[in-house]
Formats: C-alpha cells, structure tokens, sequence
C-alpha cells in the first residue's frame, strides 16, 4: 500500500516525512553525493548542490506485496528529475519489471509539478548482453517514452556500480 501522505511529502518545501518514522523518506535536502547501497551493488549520484530527496520504496513507500523498486530520487530545480533505482542480482527482466511497476503506481503522482522527467537505473550483479531486446526492457522504455516529453534513453543499466551526474541525466535524452 502506498502511503498516502506522498501527495504531500514529495513537495520541494516540506523538508521530512509527514507520518513519522514510516522509513520512506530517508534524506531530503542538499549534499554532494547520493548513494543507494544494497549487497554490494552501488548507485551514486552526484547532486551538484540540487534539493534532492531519497525515499526508500520498497517496504517503505510502499508496503505492500506488490512489485516495487528499492529507492526513488527526486532532483528538484526548473526541470525535476525523478530516479528510480533497482539493486538487483542477476535477474534484469524482473528489475525492469519491478521499476514499470513502481513507475505505473507512482508517476501519475507528480501532478503538481508540470515540468519533470522520469529515468530508470538498474545496478545488477553482471552484464546481461542481449537485455534490450527482451519484452521486459521494451514495455520499461516504453513506459518512460510515454511519461516524457520526448523520447529518449530514459534507461541505464550497469554491472555493481553505476556513478554518474546530475547534469548526465539531461544528455539521456
């Protein structure tokens, strides 16, 4: 079940978790570097003195049996970029399944803010070479083409670790 003070969380002014304690909202304001860790699989971004806020989705945001991703960023400024992120093993076609998932129950959320981009990251045990030829790859892109003014390669997908910028994000178009 998703909480149902995100509506109001996910606004740039409102600085920690409406319910208390829920252990969705785990940071949210201004550093240098993001990190989403999970069984030696590592997700960075470096924020570039952004707002930016780190919820916890699974068992978190959502807390429920549903399929669902591990963490969702959300890079506030003119254009805001929401990340959501999957530390996965070795299945990739369940992480880009776990990520539309999340993507179906959460983006038509972010009515309130009208200029915004969505992204998939996937950090997995090892390189799955023909992965974007499989249906799982296509229905994810296709859900990010769809939420996005334009599209793009909305999707990255890397072996352990994945490090990139605030300012890469805008050239995965």
């Amino acid at each position: 079940m998703l909480c149902k003070l995100f509506a109001q969380c996910y606004a740039e002014n409102v600085e920690s978790c409406l319910k208390k304690k829920r252990g969705c909202l785990d940071f949210k304001g201004k550093c240098s570097v993001l990190k989403c860790e999970e069984n030696r699989k590592v997700y960075r971004l470096t924020t570039e003195g952004c707002k930016i806020a780190k919820y916890h989705v699974d068992s978190g945001l959502i807390n429920d049996a549903t399929q669902k991703c591990d963490y969702m960023l959300i890079c506030y400024g003119n254009e805001c970029k929401i990340v959501f992120v999957e530390l996965k093993g070795n299945d990739t076609n369940h992480a880009c399944d776990q990520l539309k998932a999340t993507l179906d129950l959460l983006a038509d959320r972010f009515t309130k803010i009208g200029n915004k981009r969505f992204f998939a990251r996937i950090v997995n045990t090892k390189s799955v070479p023909n992965i974007k030829t499989t249906a799982h790859y296509k229905n994810l892109r296709a859900k990010l083409n769809l939420l996005n003014p334009s599209n793009g390669e909305y999707i990255k997908i890397s072996s352990r670790k994945l490090d990139e910028s605030l300012s890469n994000l805008e050239s995965s178009k």
